[in-house]
């Protein structure tokens, strides 16, 4: 692969350093970033779970690199290895120039701009998921064994972030068998189907622990918070029985009503509303536009359905709660999400070469 680093790339880097810049410095003093100064202070570093737990990780790698490149050093690492996670895989899609500029707009957008360039386990969510895309947009074309850095991401994301890495591992079986024994459309579409069925199986099973957990969940978060909701689980089940409403919630961050009632929040539900708008519009526009045609590519639909309803909804409890939380968490997929758009709907090296068989 030919790496490409243009005006463009080097436009998207400056931003991400202007976002860690005024996270560090005018951010900060409208929000608390608590998470930052633990994992740089090293408080909450336990060395005998350091290859098991996120947060040891990352406040060990973070003080050690504050401790010899200083707080801005340890910033700058967190902000590149982001950079990384997004330049890897982007520059594996033939985008145009018009394609390209706009992807990097929807990420250099406030909320990610700031959460994923500085130290934090989001920066580092975005570095292993954007391995992890690149590494599935690799395999769309050829299958091949995943390389030392890929089984390193792998690792980080079962550490960090196991809710994103499971529809990673279902979106790479599903691409395995399609290419192993060239599935017709139908065949595809049978796949998805039982990959979907045994997703609910498992749910099904572990049904009443999953309920348990949604409670456990809701009790660390204080009532007393700003940015802390009433219990949204109130009967038993409720976890699932709200999936719908909760996966929009928990992706918006802050609803309209309550950026009204806190108007500081309001760009946030601004931001997000945004980005809402712009997936929902130009995905109803690529569905119409095939059912017009009468085209529609059923292993682009799997690979959607079976990416971005996974993450959404695996995702989902732990930024329902608090609108604050959900903003922050969101930044850790939201690349990932953004990338492997482009690359099911926009990129022309894809739509070449996914045409309906």
């Amino acid at each position: 692969m030919k790496l490409i680093f243009n005006k463009y790339w080097a436009t998207f880097l400056l931003v991400k350093f202007f976002w860690m810049v005024f996270a560090l410095f005018i951010f900060k003093n409208y929000v608390q970033l608590a998470d930052l100064e633990t994992y740089l202070n090293g408080s909450r570093v336990d060395f005998d779970n350091i290859f098991y737990s996120s947060t040891s990780m990352t406040g060990f790698i973070a003080s050690t690199l504050k401790k010899y490149i200083g707080f801005m050093g340890a910033n700058i690492a967190f902000m590149l290895i982001s950079f990384y996670g997004i330049y890897l895989p982007l520059n594996k899609l033939n985008l145009s120039r018009k394609s390209l500029i706009f992807c990097l707009f929807l990420l250099s957008l406030p909320s990610f701009g700031i959460w994923s360039s500085i130290v934090g386990k989001e920066a580092v969510s975005v570095f292993f998921m954007g391995i992890l895309a690149s590494y599935l947009i690799d395999i769309h074309s050829s299958i091949r064994r995943p390389q030392l850095i890929e089984l390193f991401a792998l690792y980080l994301g079962l550490i960090f972030k196991i809710q994103y890495v499971i529809p990673v591992l279902l979106a790479y079986f599903y691409i395995l068998i399609k290419n192993k024994l060239n599935l017709s459309s139908l065949q595809q579409l049978i796949v998805l189907s039982c990959l979907l069925s045994f997703s609910i199986y498992l749910v099904w099973e572990f049904s009443d622990e999953i309920n348990r957990l949604s409670f456990v969940i809701t009790s660390h978060f204080s009532t007393d918070a700003r940015s802390t909701r009433d219990p949204f689980w109130i009967n038993d089940y409720d976890i699932f029985y709200k999936s719908i409403t909760g996966i929009f919630t928990s992706f918006i961050g802050p609803t309209f009503f309550e950026s009204l009632n806190r108007p500081a929040v309001m760009p946030f539900f601004i931001e997000s509303f945004l980005i809402f708008s712009i997936f929902i519009s130009h995905l109803l526009y690529k569905a119409l536009s095939s059912l017009a045609k009468n085209s529609i590519n059923i292993y682009k639909v799997s690979l959607f359905v079976i990416i971005f309803l996974g993450i959404l909804t695996l995702s989902y409890p732990l930024g329902v709660s608090n609108y604050s939380t959900a903003i922050r968490y969101r930044e850790g997929y939201y690349g990932f999400l953004v990338v492997f758009y482009f690359f099911l709907f926009v990129s022309n090296k894809n739509n070449k070469s996914m045409l309906k068989k």
